[in-house]
């Protein structure tokens, strides 16, 4: 099976708050349970969007397994409720 990172930066209802926009040109980090860096993608030209972010799940290198803790950041920070971008579910 293939890990796939579920991000939580969409917004699906109007009393949401928008975790995305302050972070959106940062690089996203993808570590490990431990926090040990695996993956840095640099932000692209005029930042981050929900899509572009999901689109990270395709070139994720195959040393990431679906057996892995994964925690996805933007520029380093916990953003949002629950502190993260997003994370594998288990």
């Amino acid at each position: 099976m293939t890990p796939h990172i579920h991000f939580i930066t969409d917004i699906q209802h109007p009393e949401e708050p928008d975790i995305l926009t302050p972070f959106k040109d940062h690089d996203l980090l993808i570590q490990d349970e431990h926090g040990n860096n695996l993956v840095t993608v640099a932000a692209p030209d005029g930042g981050w969007t929900h899509e572009l972010l999901e689109a990270t799940n395709k070139d994720l290198p195959q040393s990431i397994t679906d057996d892995m803790i994964l925690d996805a950041r933007l520029g380093g920070r916990f953003v949002g409720l629950g502190q993260f971008v997003g994370s594998t579910e288990i």
